[in-house]
C-alpha cells in the first residue's frame, strides 16, 4: 500500500511539473505526428513484441541479478574489512580509506554497468526502427556497448550530460526543461561514433535538435500519463507492453526529427552538425 501511494504521489508531482514547465516549452512543425509516431511504433510492436520485450526487460533482469550478485560481494568485502580493523592495531585508518575506495569503485560499477545496458536498448531500437529487420532485436546487440572501443568517451559524455542536468535543476522548472533539451545527446553519440568530436558537442548538437521541439516531445509523455497510471493498477504487468511501445515511439521521435533536421530518409553513421557554434548550456 505504501509502494502505492508512492507512485501516486509521483504521478502527480510529474503532472503538476508539466503543467508548469509547459509554459517555458516550444513547438513547431514535425515530419511526423505524435500520433503516426505512435501508430508506428504499436505496429512494430504488435508484429515482434516477443523479440522486443527480450531485448528490452530479459537486460534489466539480469542486469538486477548482476546488481544483486555486486551488492553480496560488497557486503562481504566490507564485513571483512570491518573485522580486519579490530584485530589489526594501528591498521584502521589504512582500512577505512580501502573501504571507502572499494565503495567508490562499487558505486562506479553499479552506475557504468547501467548506463551501458540502457543505451544498448536505444541503440537496438533505433536500429530496428531505421531497418524494419527483426534480427537487430537479439538479445546481444542490447549489450553492443561492451564490445564497442570508445567507452571512456561515452563515460565522459554521461558525465557531462549528468552534472549540466543538476546544475539546471537547482532553477525551479528549467531543469525538466532541459532534461528534454538534452535527451538527444546519446542517439546524436550514435550517429557522430566515428567522429572525434568533443564530449560536450553532442549535448549542444541535442539542444540545437530539439529547439522548437521539447513540446512536441512532452506532449508524448502527456499521451502516455494515462496508460502509466493504468500500469499501476495492474501491480507494473502493463509495463510488459507498455515499455516497449513508449520506448519505440520516443525513439522513433528522434529518427523522425533527425529525418526532418538533415532533410535525408537514410542514415548510416551520417548525422545532423551544428558544430560551428558555441556550446551553450
Amino acid at each position: 500500500f505504501s509502494l502505492f501511494c508512492i507512485q501516486i504521489g509521483l504521478l502527480f508531482y510529474f503532472f503538476h511539473s508539466m503543467i508548469l514547465v509547459v509554459l517555458f516549452l516550444g513547438g513547431s512543425y514535425m515530419f511526423k505526428t505524435r500520433a503516426q509516431l505512435k501508430a508506428e511504433a504499436k505496429q512494430l510492436l504488435g508484429q515482434n513484441f516477443g523479440k522486443l520485450f527480450l531485448v528490452t526487460f530479459v537486460p534489466a533482469l539480469l542486469l538486477v541479478i548482476a546488481l544483486l550478485g555486486i551488492v553480496l560481494l560488497f557486503t562481504l568485502v566490507e564485513m571483512f574489512l570491518i573485522t580486519l580493523s579490530y584485530s589489526t592495531d594501528g591498521g584502521s585508518v589504512l582500512i577505512s580509506v580501502l573501504g571507502f575506495l572499494f565503495y567508490i569503485v562499487f558505486l562506479a560499477t553499479i552506475i557504468i554497468t547501467s548506463l551501458f545496458i540502457q543505451i544498448g536498448i536505444s541503440y537496438t531500437l533505433l536500429d530496428f526502427i531505421r531497418s524494419k529487420n527483426p534480427a537487430v532485436l537479439n538479445l546481444g546487440n542490447a549489450f553492443q556497448i561492451f564490445k564497442t572501443k570508445p567507452k571512456m568517451r561515452l563515460i565522459s559524455i554521461a558525465f557531462f550530460y549528468w552534472l549540466f542536468l543538476e546544475l539546471w535543476a537547482l532553477v525551479p522548472f528549467v531543469g525538466i526543461v532541459k532534461s528534454y533539451a538534452y535527451e538527444q545527446t546519446f542517439f546524436l553519440y550514435k550517429d557522430n561514433i566515428n567522429k572525434n568530436l568533443p564530449a560536450t558537442n553532442y549535448i549542444t548538437q541535442s539542444r540545437q535538435l530539439m529547439n522548437g521541439h521539447k513540446m512536441d516531445r512532452f506532449v508524448i509523455d502527456l499521451s502516455f500519463i494515462g496508460w502509466f497510471i493504468l500500469s499501476i493498477f495492474t501491480l507494473g504487468l502493463l509495463n510488459i507492453w507498455l515499455v516497449p511501445y513508449y520506448s519505440l515511439t520516443v525513439t522513433n521521435f528522434y529518427d523522425s526529427l533527425l529525418q526532418q533536421s538533415t532533410g535525408q530518409q537514410q542514415y548510416g553513421a551520417t548525422t545532423y552538425q551544428n558544430t560551428s557554434q558555441p556550446n551553450q548550456f
